[in-house]
């Protein structure tokens, strides 16, 4: 889990910001405070999202992103319509 506090740049007074800092650390809970509006901190955020995505154990089965991306790629090909005027031409052209 992550806490993240955000509109640091709406407010000046840290009192509640630094209450929720001390309940995460208490807690053992990564803690990030950012504002979009200035880009502070969202940096630290995503390289923290990008770490604990990363250590999420993949599938040992063919159920990867990989296997169900190259399973619909071939069910659009099967479902794609055909042109039957070329299948004619290339049938006259083989007779």
């Amino acid at each position: 889990m992550i806490v993240v506090a955000t509109k640091l740049d709406v407010t000046t007074d840290r009192t509640r910001l630094e209450a929720l800092q001390d309940f995460c650390q208490q807690r053992n809970l990564e803690f990030h405070s950012i504002s979009a509006a200035a880009g502070d901190g969202v940096k630290d955020l995503v390289r923290s999202i990008a770490d604990v995505l990363d250590k999420i154990p993949r599938p040992a089965h063919d159920s990867s992103i990989e296997t169900l991306a190259a399973e619909s790629e071939d069910e659009q090909l099967l479902s794609a319509p055909v042109d039957r005027s070329a299948l004619a031409t290339n049938k006259e052209e083989n007779s």
